[in-house]
């Protein structure tokens, strides 16, 4: 590595990216300028990392950057603000905004999200809430798609919350990767076992039976979900 820089990024992100990651050293800038650089690729699958030069830090990720520069002759300053960025960036939602007419996209944009209920501050201070994952305005439509950096795979992916069947009568949680559905009709109960499953090629979970081959039923709620907790046990 040419910075000292580059190591001081690294050892502040340590805790919250996986071990596999790439750094290289570069003599050029992307317009193949003398300019020497080391560029850390975090997840090169969805081109997240950051590049760093003499007084300038960029962290890139998907289809956007952000620029770090040593503006004020403050060195300690704009590393530190980098280093909050990538935390941020590597722990928190990130949403990615399509704007779509008709069947065309118009434009796109990743902002992190900072709130619990779907608010988010983009670069330019705005404060939105996202309360659907689509939302059509005539001819225009919105779509919203949530990623975030998952450390054990090392790359970014999609998780979608829990979506319980609207009959059942009790939904309840296990862990964020699996939750009980009990079902009741004319009297005689039911349970399923939802768990999140991984597609790598998508890059995206999502929930599924945990086995829909057998239908046990019961006389009462209690033995339902007593045999759903055996069943995970």
């Amino acid at each position: 590595m040419y910075y000292e820089i580059t190591t001081k990024l690294l050892e502040g992100i340590a805790p919250y990216i996986a071990a596999e990651h790439t750094v290289t050293k570069s003599n050029k800038d992307w317009q193949g300028h003398l300019r020497a650089s080391d560029c850390v690729t975090v997840d090169e699958k969805h081109n997240v990392g950051f590049v760093v030069f003499d007084e300038e830090i960029i962290v890139f990720y998907f289809t956007e950057h952000r620029r770090f520069a040593d503006v004020h002759k403050d060195k300690e300053r704009y590393i530190k603000q980098a280093k909050a960025f990538l935390i941020e960036l590597l722990t928190l939602p990130l949403c990615h905004v399509e704007t779509y007419k008709g069947k065309k996209r118009v434009s796109e944009k990743y902002v992190i999200m900072y709130f619990d209920k779907g608010e988010e501050i983009d670069s330019g201070g705005m404060r939105h809430k996202f309360m659907q994952r689509l939302r059509s305005f005539g001819r225009k439509a919105v779509k919203t798609t949530i990623w975030q950096y998952d450390k054990p795979k090392g790359i970014f992916t999609i998780k979608p919350p829990q979506k319980p069947c609207s009959d059942a009568i009790e939904v309840i949680p296990v862990n964020d990767a699996c939750y009980i559905e009990v079902f009741e009709k004319n009297g005689v109960f039911s349970f399923c076992i939802q768990k999140l499953e991984y597609d790598d090629y998508y890059d995206t979970y999502f929930w599924m039976p945990m086995d829909d081959r057998t239908l046990s039923l019961f006389d009462t709620k209690a033995k339902a979900i007593q045999a759903a907790e055996e069943k995970l046990r």
